[in-house]
Protein backbone atom coordinates (compact mmCIF):
# COMPACT_ATOMS: atom_id res chain seq x y z
CA UNK A 1 0.00 0.00 0.00
CA UNK A 2 1.72 3.30 -0.85
CA UNK A 3 1.33 6.78 1.24
CA UNK A 4 -1.01 8.33 -1.73
CA UNK A 5 -3.60 5.69 -0.90
CA UNK A 6 -4.09 7.28 1.88
CA UNK A 7 -4.41 10.66 0.38
CA UNK A 8 -6.95 9.62 -2.04
CA UNK A 9 -8.89 8.26 0.63
CA UNK A 10 -8.62 11.53 2.37
CA UNK A 11 -9.64 13.64 -0.41
CA UNK A 12 -12.55 11.44 -1.06
CA UNK A 13 -13.42 12.08 2.30
CA UNK A 14 -13.21 15.91 2.13
CA UNK A 15 -15.10 15.85 -0.92
CA UNK A 16 -17.86 13.51 0.64
CA UNK A 17 -17.99 16.46 3.35
CA UNK A 18 -17.61 19.48 1.38
CA UNK A 19 -19.58 18.70 -1.61
CA UNK A 20 -22.02 15.76 -0.44
CA UNK A 21 -22.32 17.41 2.56
CA UNK A 22 -22.24 14.33 4.54
CA UNK A 23 -22.75 14.09 8.31
CA UNK A 24 -20.02 13.51 10.54
CA UNK A 25 -21.17 9.99 11.77
CA UNK A 26 -21.50 9.23 7.74
CA UNK A 27 -17.81 10.62 7.33
CA UNK A 28 -16.41 8.24 10.33
CA UNK A 29 -18.29 5.28 8.99
CA UNK A 30 -16.99 6.03 5.55
CA UNK A 31 -13.06 6.41 6.61
CA UNK A 32 -13.58 3.21 8.90
CA UNK A 33 -15.29 1.03 5.24
CA UNK A 34 -12.21 2.83 3.04
CA UNK A 35 -9.90 1.89 5.63
CA UNK A 36 -10.67 -1.61 5.91
CA UNK A 37 -10.61 -1.91 2.52
CA UNK A 38 -6.83 -0.56 2.39
CA UNK A 39 -6.11 -3.04 5.07
CA UNK A 40 -7.44 -5.57 2.72
CA UNK A 41 -5.76 -4.92 -0.73
CA UNK A 42 -2.83 -4.35 1.03
CA UNK A 43 0.19 -6.34 -0.06
CA UNK A 44 -1.70 -7.48 -3.28
CA UNK A 45 -2.65 -3.85 -5.29
CA UNK A 46 -2.96 -0.32 -4.66
CA UNK A 47 -6.04 1.21 -5.76
CA UNK A 48 -4.74 2.00 -9.33
CA UNK A 49 -4.82 -2.08 -9.81
CA UNK A 50 -7.99 -3.10 -7.95
CA UNK A 51 -10.12 -5.52 -10.65
CA UNK A 52 -13.35 -6.73 -10.37
CA UNK A 53 -12.04 -10.24 -8.95
CA UNK A 54 -10.42 -8.27 -6.24
CA UNK A 55 -14.14 -7.00 -5.49
CA UNK A 56 -15.57 -10.09 -5.43
CA UNK A 57 -12.78 -11.42 -2.84
CA UNK A 58 -13.63 -8.66 -0.67
CA UNK A 59 -17.09 -8.99 -1.04
CA UNK A 60 -16.96 -12.70 -0.18
CA UNK A 61 -14.51 -11.84 2.87
CA UNK A 62 -17.49 -9.85 4.10
CA UNK A 63 -19.40 -12.42 4.11
CA UNK A 64 -17.75 -14.35 5.93
CA UNK A 65 -17.44 -11.56 8.58
CA UNK A 66 -20.53 -11.84 11.07
CA UNK A 67 -21.73 -8.35 9.36
CA UNK A 68 -25.20 -7.02 9.00
CA UNK A 69 -26.12 -7.07 5.13
CA UNK A 70 -26.79 -3.32 5.93
CA UNK A 71 -23.19 -2.85 6.73
CA UNK A 72 -22.21 -5.21 4.10
CA UNK A 73 -24.51 -3.39 1.49
CA UNK A 74 -22.88 0.25 3.20
CA UNK A 75 -19.52 -1.33 2.76
CA UNK A 76 -19.91 -1.27 -1.05
CA UNK A 77 -21.49 1.68 -1.75
CA UNK A 78 -18.80 3.36 -0.37
CA UNK A 79 -16.43 1.36 -1.93
CA UNK A 80 -18.40 2.59 -5.24
CA UNK A 81 -18.31 5.80 -4.42
CA UNK A 82 -14.85 6.30 -4.00
CA UNK A 83 -14.05 4.30 -6.84
CA UNK A 84 -16.28 6.98 -8.79
CA UNK A 85 -14.41 9.46 -6.94
CA UNK A 86 -10.66 8.06 -8.77
CA UNK A 87 -12.34 7.65 -11.93
CA UNK A 88 -13.74 11.67 -11.87
CA UNK A 89 -10.65 12.78 -10.66
CA UNK A 90 -8.81 10.92 -13.21
CA UNK A 91 -6.76 9.32 -11.07
CA UNK A 92 -7.90 5.84 -12.58
CA UNK A 93 -9.48 5.30 -16.35
CA UNK A 94 -12.04 3.23 -15.36
CA UNK A 95 -13.82 1.89 -11.92
CA UNK A 96 -13.98 -1.66 -11.06
CA UNK A 97 -17.47 -1.40 -10.50
CA UNK A 98 -18.52 -0.13 -14.08
CA UNK A 99 -21.01 -3.12 -15.61
CA UNK A 100 -20.71 -4.64 -12.15
CA UNK A 101 -23.54 -5.67 -10.24
CA UNK A 102 -23.86 -6.31 -6.77
CA UNK A 103 -27.40 -7.74 -5.20
CA UNK A 104 -27.77 -7.17 -1.48
CA UNK A 105 -30.86 -8.58 -0.21
CA UNK A 106 -31.99 -6.26 3.52
CA UNK A 107 -34.35 -8.48 5.18
CA UNK A 108 -37.24 -6.18 6.84
CA UNK A 109 -36.81 -5.63 10.47
CA UNK A 110 -39.75 -3.39 11.47
CA UNK A 111 -38.55 -1.19 14.13
CA UNK A 112 -39.89 -1.88 17.72
CA UNK A 113 -41.56 1.00 19.09
CA UNK A 114 -43.63 1.66 22.49
CA UNK A 115 -47.00 2.13 22.57
CA UNK A 116 -49.20 4.88 23.59
CA UNK A 117 -50.17 4.10 26.98
CA UNK A 118 -46.42 3.47 27.52
CA UNK A 119 -45.28 6.61 26.80
CA UNK A 120 -48.15 8.28 28.19
CA UNK A 121 -47.12 6.81 31.76
CA UNK A 122 -43.22 7.82 31.44
CA UNK A 123 -44.31 11.49 30.73
CA UNK A 124 -47.01 11.13 33.92
CA UNK A 125 -44.32 9.56 35.95
CA UNK A 126 -41.96 12.13 35.14
CA UNK A 127 -44.30 15.15 35.41
CA UNK A 128 -45.04 13.33 38.94
CA UNK A 129 -42.14 13.49 40.42
CA UNK A 130 -41.53 17.10 39.13
CA UNK A 131 -45.49 17.68 41.21
CA UNK A 132 -44.22 16.37 44.28
CA UNK A 133 -41.46 18.83 44.25
CA UNK A 134 -43.84 21.61 43.56
CA UNK A 135 -46.32 20.56 46.03
CA UNK A 136 -43.77 21.31 48.71
CA UNK A 137 -42.08 24.30 47.30
CA UNK A 138 -45.56 25.72 45.81
CA UNK A 139 -43.24 26.86 43.28
CA UNK A 140 -43.89 27.06 39.33
CA UNK A 141 -41.78 24.65 37.47
CA UNK A 142 -39.35 26.05 36.06
CA UNK A 143 -35.40 25.01 35.15
CA UNK A 144 -34.40 27.51 37.28
CA UNK A 145 -36.46 26.66 40.15
CA UNK A 146 -35.16 22.86 39.57
CA UNK A 147 -31.34 24.25 39.15
CA UNK A 148 -32.17 25.70 42.20
CA UNK A 149 -33.72 22.79 44.64
CA UNK A 150 -31.43 20.45 42.75
CA UNK A 151 -34.31 18.80 40.70
CA UNK A 152 -32.42 18.80 37.56
CA UNK A 153 -32.83 14.90 37.24
CA UNK A 154 -36.26 15.08 37.41
CA UNK A 155 -36.30 17.97 34.32
CA UNK A 156 -34.06 16.24 32.54
CA UNK A 157 -36.31 13.29 32.78
CA UNK A 158 -39.29 14.88 31.21
CA UNK A 159 -37.61 17.40 28.86
CA UNK A 160 -35.75 14.03 27.40
CA UNK A 161 -39.38 11.98 27.17
CA UNK A 162 -40.82 14.91 25.44
CA UNK A 163 -38.36 15.25 23.02
CA UNK A 164 -38.01 11.82 21.67
CA UNK A 165 -41.80 11.61 21.52
CA UNK A 166 -42.71 14.96 20.21
CA UNK A 167 -39.62 15.04 17.35
CA UNK A 168 -39.48 10.78 16.55
CA UNK A 169 -35.29 11.48 16.97
CA UNK A 170 -33.06 8.67 17.74
CA UNK A 171 -31.80 8.50 21.69
CA UNK A 172 -28.26 8.95 19.62
CA UNK A 173 -29.02 11.78 17.98
CA UNK A 174 -30.73 13.67 21.58
CA UNK A 175 -27.28 12.18 23.22
CA UNK A 176 -25.16 14.65 20.76
CA UNK A 177 -28.12 17.25 20.52
CA UNK A 178 -26.57 21.01 21.59
CA UNK A 179 -28.40 24.30 22.99
CA UNK A 180 -26.85 25.56 19.24
CA UNK A 181 -28.32 22.87 17.14
CA UNK A 182 -31.94 23.92 18.17
CA UNK A 183 -33.65 26.88 16.13
CA UNK A 184 -36.49 27.90 18.80
CA UNK A 185 -37.67 30.54 16.44
CA UNK A 186 -38.89 28.23 13.92
CA UNK A 187 -39.31 25.14 16.26
CA UNK A 188 -36.50 23.36 14.07
CA UNK A 189 -33.31 21.21 15.26
CA UNK A 190 -30.30 20.73 13.06
CA UNK A 191 -31.69 17.68 11.38
CA UNK A 192 -34.84 19.55 10.22
CA UNK A 193 -37.19 17.47 13.16
CA UNK A 194 -39.99 19.63 14.45
CA UNK A 195 -39.16 20.15 18.07
CA UNK A 196 -42.84 20.22 18.78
Amino acid sequence: MVTSDWKLLDSYLQHCGYERHLGALSLKAYGIDLRQFLLFISGRSDFHQVDKETLKAYLKHLFGVPLRESSVKRKITCLKGFFAFLEAEQVIEESPFHKMKFSIKIPRRLPEVMNIRDVTELITLAKQNLEKRKSTTREKIDLSSCVEHGDLVAFQDLIIIELLFATGMRVKELSSLNVGDIDLVRRLNDIGSCTG
